[in-house]
């Protein structure tokens, strides 16, 4: 892709699709700039958009980085026409100066007949691919990515390097675009400027001497024939064609590519289970719903058989809608197709975004204010229109912009991200404690990363209740060496309680440990029924006289135990009737037989097992 100069005139720009034998590769696009834009259109958001520029007397498109963010440059190329169904290979002279830390980045990405732009993975370079050695962690549209950071080899004297990516097999008729997508967030950008500078670009098929839609490079690397059309082949006889497994990807001489239990060709990635030989999963993930379970334990029958066998569907992570995912239901002894069979563990699931109406401001309306000392000792409040008493912290107490920065009561203002949307930045421990105005029996509880490094992720943390704000009980805990988001940047975690806690007017959210002894939290949200718990009555008592069995009916909770004791005199309840006895939801009733004949008298007391 070298450069050419000529005389610069004012020529519409076009794209000329140059055909050649079927044996060879074809250019769709070889575009250099030099003598105008190529058609490539740019576009730039953010607090201050910076556009991107064609410079004609380098003949380049360039990009200033953005330290306002966060921050979107994108340099989107005209529609390019495919004319058969082939490999496409895309590869551009280019060099970049952009901040590191895995903070800000650079992706290549493509759009096919018009559809969402995707980022190119890493995996698809096969020469300078993507530098930054985590997924970007920036507030900003490449989040979770991957994507050039740093500085290229030789930027700082002028150098361009090639980078080389196979994007794909695109059907002949369909079109693509490819975009240049600059992400920035805010404080820092890279030390070079432009922080990108494209010098060409080039779009191509792969040579395919037998125009069977499999590169020459393939067939010889995976034992087919480049001479020969042998694409209706089935060289593994896995259900799947040579040319079905070279699109999907999966290995034409392994007949299960993921080593799932289940053939290649059966796995039809439709996403919906039909039959053993249309199973919906995914060839190249042995567990397509990331439930813990593999595709191939996974039949589809609707009944738990064995752990080898378990009925679930492969395709969905929690089968039988009852927020514990078919792995952790088989792990734990409960049935992963029966909604009614929990078990008593918390399960915790990532999600995208808050679910909003929480405790703390079940309005979404609250909003950031002063921090507010009632009458002498009298407990603080905060802000307007949250729904609490009070809020305290044992560091950092104040909204950010008002006593300070990314304080602590910014983890309730309903926003994720970066600058005063989130806690940061104290060491352990951290304690933020919220009195609401009645008691609150939780649910389920949300936690969002910061868009800070993961080394600021609680490690050790509780969720704790009280309801003198000074002896507080464990809700929820969690200890591990890693994130509960996995490194992830503004995620959150949904915690499902495996059933309401007790109530508490005070909760506290308690972290003792984090990765580098400095602390940072997005958002947390709290969810559940306001007021006590109902107290434990005993709503009806039936007795057969024939059989001596006495049932009992009582309102109970979701996955609590009960224990039965019985009396004659009410002065001591010894008698122990069952001291296990299942919850059956909100209310349960349990049948027994009297040991000895029924008095004229005879009391019951049911307990509610801690």
């Amino acid at each position: 892709m070298s450069k050419h100069l000529f005389c610069n005139l004012p020529v519409a720009p076009f794209l000329a699709v140059a055909m050649v034998s079927s044996a060879g590769a074809v250019d769709l696009l070889d575009e250099d700039f030099s003598a105008n834009d190529g058609g490539f259109v740019q576009e730039a958001t953010g607090n201050t958009p910076i556009p991107s520029i064609y410079n004609s007397g380098s003949g380049t498109w360039s990009m200033e980085g953005d330290d306002s963010g966060p921050a979107t440059n994108t340099i989107t190329s005209p529609s390019i026409a495919v004319p058969t169904t082939h490999e496409i290979q895309v590869s551009f002279d280019h060099r970049y100066s952009i901040e590191g830390g895995n903070w800000d980045g650079g992706g290549l990405q493509i759009s096919i007949d018009g559809g969402a732009f995707t980022n190119v993975p890493s995996s698809a370079f096969k020469q300078n691919g993507y530098t930054n050695p985590l997924p970007l962690i920036g507030n900003h549209v490449l989040i979770g990515l991957d994507g050039f950071s740093m500085d290229s080899a030789g930027y700082g004297d002028g150098t361009f390097i090639t980078s080389i990516a196979k994007v794909g097999v695109v059907d002949a008729g369909s079109s693509i675009q490819v975009r240049f997508v600059g992400a920035f967030d805010e404080g820092a950008k890279g030390p070079g400027n432009p922080n990108w500078e494209i010098d060409s670009v080039k779009v191509e098929t792969l040579t395919d001497a037998d125009n069977d839609g499999m590169p020459d490079a393939y067939e010889d690397a995976n034992s087919l024939d480049k001479n020969v059309d042998d694409s209706a082949g089935d060289l593994d006889s896995d259900n799947s064609t040579n040319l079905e497994e070279y699109i999907r990807r999966t290995d034409p001489n392994n007949d299960d590519t993921d080593d799932d239990g289940i053939l290649d060709g059966n796995e039809d990635g439709g996403g919906t289970f039909v039959s053993a030989t249309e199973t919906g999963t995914d060839p190249l993930v042995a567990d397509t719903d990331e439930d813990g379970l593999e595709d191939g334990l996974e039949d589809g029958g609707g009944t738990f058989v064995s752990a080898t066998q378990t009925g679930t569907d492969p395709n969905k992570a929690d089968t039988d809608g009852d927020k514990q995912k078919d792995g952790f239901e088989v792990n734990n002894s409960t049935d992963p197709n029966d909604p009614n069979s929990k078990s008593a563990v918390a399960t915790v699931t990532l999600i995208d975004g808050l679910l909003g109406g929480d405790l703390t401001d079940p309005e979404d309306d609250g909003i950031d204010g002063e921090t507010i000392f009632a009458d002498g000792d009298n407990p603080q409040t905060a802000g307007e229109n949250f729904n609490w008493i009070s809020i305290t912290a044992n560091a950092e107490e104040y909204f950010g912009n008002f006593g300070g920065s990314e304080g602590s009561f910014d983890v309730f203002d309903n926003q994720i991200g970066g600058g005063q949307n989130k806690l940061c930045c104290g060491g352990e421990p951290v304690e933020i404690t919220v009195q609401f105005e009645v008691a609150v029996s939780l649910t389920h509880i949300t936690l969002t990363s910061s868009n800070d490094t993961p080394g600021r992720d609680p490690l050790d943390f509780e969720i704790q209740g009280s309801n003198d704000g000074i002896v507080f009980e464990t809700i929820y805990a969690r200890a591990d060496d890693e994130s509960i988001w996995g490194g992830t940047r503004d995620l959150t975690a949904q915690i499902d309680l495996p059933s309401p806690s007790d109530a508490y007017e005070y909760i506290r959210y308690a972290v003792t440990r984090t990765g580098i002894g400095v602390h940072a939290i997005s958002e947390i949200e709290y969810f559940g029924e306001t007021g006590p718990v109902a107290p434990l009555q005993i709503s009806s008592i039936d007795v057969n006289s024939a059989t001596n069995e006495v049932t009992l009916t009582w309102n109970s909770r979701d996955n609590r135990t009960y224990s039965v004791f019985t009396s004659s005199d009410m002065t001591g309840f010894s008698e122990d009737v069952d001291d296990s006895i299942p919850s059956g939801g909100d209310l349960t009733s349990f049948t027994f037989a009297l040991s000895n004949p029924i008095d004229v008298r005879r009391f019951f007391r049911v307990v509610e097992n801690e």
